[in-house]
């Protein structure tokens, strides 16, 4: 008796452990059948269930974010398991066809959610083909640029001089239309076949570090345009730092492009070239930012930051340019241009953590396409004034003329349009 008891109670705590362990898994689930347009089941679909009410209380703030991901079979059918009670979005995935999000799912204990749906039809027009269009400029506009610049310096031409740094500013506006777009090309080819994930991959951690290269570089040359608006030459360091730096861009991205290339002509790849030994960056940063709870809301809060810094400066000099604070001359407000400059770049930093961390989220979702495309207005637009002389001939008490009035209220609305989309992402994207 007392052995049999002995065993009893051997066995209990392991059995205690085992249905704390069951508890804290999940035994809920979310099933369903997806189909194409004609009704057909849709094999190969991924889906993914994500828990959205988070427990942040959690010892060293750990969230303790339940997931579960599934791909359909032959009939369209999927199981996620393992789910535990709360509230859920589900998203479900595959190349040539849209995204199906369904946020707001409640799993109460005990049940277990049948979700049907029919995948919808991808549109007509995406930003996989805004890659095809564009993923040339960076690498062939640029090296025009660079060009230019090597000769302003032979000749000694200012005019040249500006000229490719102006090639230089506009092809890092433009680089920023090629990156993104092309998570979206990748999300269209990868599954392919023929196409080597492991050479997307590659790609992507190479564009992503020459993408920050060009950025750079463009800031740089923004500087240097703006030192010979005023001063007719620039400053002692900006010259050999554009020199530097473009130069290094110009292997990077060309690096970059000849791998995208490959991907497309497998034929011409060796076994394992470009795939070995590359610096691994994209994927391990949105792995970071994903574990390390603290980054996303400090980026978020250094986002905001920078979106302050750059919109004061915004309205500050295009209000002037609208007739208020006449007091003032353009020319006493230009010094802060590079604070706007400032500020974008912390936008630009934090928002690339944002991409990389969850790119899904944005390549599919259309306010971030018009976020994207009014961001780049906005680039061009400030350009007008480095190129005319206009506002820069506006006094203390002068009324500046209409061109500028127009660019300066265009101005307004593009970054008052990119604030709008950027809030409006979780809502009209149905992202996050």
């Amino acid at each position: 008796m007392c052995n049999r008891m002995s065993r009893l109670f051997g066995v209990a705590p392991v059995f205690l452990l085992f249905c704390a362990l069951a508890s804290a898994q999940g035994t809920e689930q979310i099933t369903g059948i997806i189909k194409d347009s004609a009704g057909e089941g849709l094999p190969g679909v991924r889906v993914i269930a994500t828990q959205t009410d988070i427990d942040t209380s959690a010892q060293n703030g750990t969230r303790l974010l339940a997931t579960s991901v599934a791909v359909t079979g032959p009939d369209g059918a999927f199981v996620l398991p393992g789910l535990q009670p709360g509230t859920y979005r589900v998203q479900a995935t595959i190349a040539k066809f849209g995204t199906f999000t369904r946020a707001g799912l409640v799993i109460r204990p005990g049940e277990s959610p049948v979700l049907n749906f029919a995948m919808p039809e991808a549109p007509l027009f995406n930003l996989a083909h805004i890659h095809l269009l564009v993923n040339h400029f960076p690498t062939v506009g640029f090296g025009v640029g660079l060009a230019l610049f090597f000769v302003s310096l032979a000749v000694k031409s200012e005019d040249l001089k500006k000229a490719s740094l102006l090639i230089f500013f506009l092809m890092a506006v433009l680089t920023l239309v090629t990156y993104v777009s092309g998570n979206a090309a990748q999300q269209v080819i990868v599954d392919n076949a023929g196409v080597s994930s492991e050479l997307i991959k590659t790609h992507e951690d190479a564009a992503l570090l020459a993408s920050l290269f060009m950025a750079l570089t463009g800031a740089i040359s923004f500087l240097g345009m703006l030192q010979l608006k005023r001063k007719s030459h620039t400053r002692a360091w900006t010259v050999p730092a554009v020199f530097v730096l473009s130069i290094i861009t110009f292997g990077l991205m060309s690096n970059a492009a000849n791998i995208g290339g490959e991907i497309r002509h497998p034929e011409i790849v060796a076994e394992g070239y470009r795939t070995a030994g590359h610096l691994e960056l994209a994927r391990p940063l949105g792995a970071l930012v994903s574990r390390v709870w603290w980054i996303w809301p400090m980026s978020e809060t250094l986002h905001f930051i920078g979106l302050c810094l750059l919109f004061t400066v915004v309205l500050i000099v295009n209000l002037r340019m609208l007739g208020m604070a006449k007091g003032l001359s353009f020319a006493a407000l230009y010094k802060l241009l590079p604070l706007g400059l400032f500020g974008f770049a912390i936008n630009f930093m934090t928002g690339m953590v944002f991409f990389v961390t969850t790119p899904g989220q944005y390549t599919k979702n259309v306010a971030f396409y018009w976020k994207i495309l009014l961001i780049v207005l906005g680039g061009i637009n400030v350009l007008y004034f480095m190129l005319f002389e206009e506002p820069w001939r506006v006094e203390a008490g002068d009324d500046a003329p209409l061109r500028a009035k127009l660019v300066a209220a265009s101005a307004i609305f593009l970054w008052l349009g990119v604030l709008f989309f950027g809030h409006m992402l979780p809502f009209i994207g149905n992202s996050f």
